[in-house]
């Protein structure tokens, strides 16, 4: 009895206390407010949102205060979330290279140094428009601007560690002199060179035999050629994020709500200021400029063909919005039109139930199937057609990692989790996993010759060239050794060139630049090959420059080289700052 009673009394402190207590600390990070994890480090939602949140703020304020289009959300989340990603990396940075700022160095930094915002502002300047610091000081002391200064301090302490980090790599990279030499001295180096170019593609087919035994034996120790991966086939839904009927009414009544006060009296040039949403025309009065008739826009066309110079249209649809028209000059086959446009926008409410209509869709999928629902949801079902796992897109969908992820590992039958992006909403089901297959001999027999011929073309041209070198340093004639091989190797002109310029006819940089650079006037170099071809250059003559001269362009070439290596490693440092190795991304989850 009494060991009945201990096991029941641990059993219920496992399953009642413990699945408490578990259920707190095994919360998903999304539960818990979390919005990513970089590089191991949790970021919470809140952090993401004040940074969209003053992206946005700044972006409504740039536009006068109207509402942002749906595209622009869409890169402000994105813009916002790449900030993220850049300050937690920078937070990581900083730690490792232990930048920090003590409060001293703050408090230094305020006295000395106000912000741009004060500096711009007028209020603090003094008679002769110079920045007054006696003014500064005052606002300082004031126990009203405790706030501002406060938040002032938070952009000092995350800002200039950021700054004193760029300024170490800025000041860190250089070229040595003598490496500096070496570079003006090799690139400035001319040379005088013919050569030999040998093109296997012009080799004759007629001079390569082979029998079935030959291709089938050429197929079987290449097969990996002829073998197509396994493939899988997608089908998808996509759910837009488009207005709705109430969105389209709303934008309508904005733009009567222009042409009321309008009629009321108001000036057009301040009633396209507050409506019009068009950023190219707004502070223009909505001046389009002349156009001719035949470039009217058709929404538009019969209004502008009826309407009274300088009277305002009644609200029309176009493809941009809800406009109204104004002729302001006419000639005779072209007008000059003014608009007002209020663009169409997705309310929020449009959105969830965009987002809602999706995520029924994706259940019902699982339930009855992808065709049976997208018949259900009158929602047209394409395909991606067969593409290989490693594929780094998805075909005609683009690059969408989370589904990229799901591609490399997901089974025929199997449902993808719903991808949530800025605009739409994507549920894709595999229709279909083709295995790999070995195509048979007889259907890739043409791919098989064609193949054969290539190799042994190649294996033709290089034999020739290694001949025509040994021949040629042999003392033998070289256009005589030209016309003995035939077409498909030829002669070059003679040509005067820096090292540090291509040499005519050969289309990419090689190894035998630095060849040249090496050899002796009268030396010819092996073969090599450039592209498709095979080149065998005679230097003729050299010259080097002076010493006078590369002391000269050394420093030169010192300067450009620090400008070039600081802009590379800025930018591989930015392209890491937003790549995080590890990236764990809860968007969908409380965004999306």
């Amino acid at each position: 009895i009494l060991w009945i009673v201990v096991f029941s009394f641990v059993a219920w402190i496992f399953l009642q206390l413990g699945a408490n207590i578990v259920g707190k600390q095994f919360k998903k990070p999304w539960e818990q407010g979390i919005i990513a994890e970089i590089d191991g480090v949790p970021i919470l939602y809140k952090t993401y949102n004040d940074i969209f949140n003053q992206m946005y703020q700044d972006s409504v304020k740039a536009k006068g205060g109207r509402d942002l289009t749906d595209r622009e959300l869409a890169n402000i989340e994105q813009a916002a979330w790449t900030k993220l990603i850049e300050q937690t990396r920078w937070s990581e940075i900083l730690k490792k290279r232990k930048i920090h700022l003590s409060d001293d160095a703050v408090l230094t930094l305020i006295q000395i140094a106000p912000p741009r915002e004060l500096m711009e502002n007028d209020q603090f300047k003094d008679s002769t428009g110079n920045f007054d610091f006696n003014k500064y000081r005052q606002a300082l002391a004031n126990p009203q601007n405790l706030q501002f200064f406060v938040n002032y301090e938070k952009r000092l302490r995350r800002d200039v560690p950021i700054q004193l980090a760029q300024t170490d790599l800025i000041l860190g990279p250089t070229m040595s002199l003598a490496e500096a030499k070496e570079k003006y001295r090799f690139d400035n180096t001319g040379v005088k060179v013919f050569y030999v170019k040998v093109s296997p593609p012009l080799i004759p087919d007629s001079l390569i035999s082979y029998t079935d035994d030959d291709l089938k034996r050429y197929y079987n120790e290449h097969k990996d050629r002829y073998t197509q991966k396994e493939r899988i086939n997608l089908q998808f839904a996509i759910f837009k994020k488009v207005p709705s009927k109430e969105d389209t009414l709303s934008a309508k009544d904005r733009i009567e709500s222009a042409l009321s006060e309008l009629s009321e009296g108001g000036k057009w040039d301040e009633v396209v200021k507050y409506y019009s949403d068009d950023d190219a025309t707004r502070d223009n009065g909505g001046y389009l400029g002349m156009m001719s008739l035949d470039r009217v826009p058709k929404e538009f066309k019969q209004i502008v063909d009826t309407i009274h110079l300088n009277k305002v249209s009644s609200p029309v649809l176009s493809s941009k919005g809800w406009e109204l028209i104004k002729v302001v000059k006419r000639k005779k086959d072209s007008v000059a039109v003014s608009h007002i446009l209020v663009m169409i926008r997705t309310g929020s409410d449009t959105r969830d139930k965009i987002r809602r209509r999706a995520e029924e869709f994706y259940k019902m999928a699982q339930e009855v199937g992808f065709d049976s629902a997208g018949k259900y949801f009158n929602v047209e079902i394409k395909e991606t057609r067969p593409f290989p796992r490693d594929l780094p897109f998805i075909p005609t969908l683009g690059r969408i990692e989370s589904l990229l992820d799901f591609v490399k590992k997901a089974k025929q039958g199997e449902l993808a989790p719903i991808v949530r992006r800025p605009l739409d909403y994507i549920v894709a089901y595999v229709k279909e996993v083709i295995p790999e297959k070995l195509t048979p001999f007889e259907d890739a027999k043409q791919s098989i010759e064609m193949d054969f011929k290539r190799n042994k073309k190649s294996e033709i041209a290089d034999s020739v060239a290694n001949e025509i070198y040994e021949k040629w340093t042999s003392g033998e004639d070289v256009y005589k050794l030209k016309k003995a091989y035939g077409v498909f190797v030829s002669v070059s002109d003679t040509y005067d060139v820096k090292l540090s310029q291509v040499i005519p006819g050969i289309p990419i940089k090689t190894p035998p630049y630095s060849a040249l650079y090496a050899s002796e006037p009268g030396e010819i170099l092996p073969p090599e090959r450039a592209g498709r071809n095979i080149y065998i250059i005679k230097l003729i003559d050299k010259s080097i420059p002076s010493d006078e001269e590369v002391e000269k362009g050394a420093k030169q070439i010192m300067a450009v080289a620090r400008q070039q290596i600081v802009m590379k490693l800025w930018q591989d440092w930015q392209h890491e700052l937003q790549t995080p190795k590890k990236l764990k991304d809860y968007r969908n989850y409380l965004i999306y």
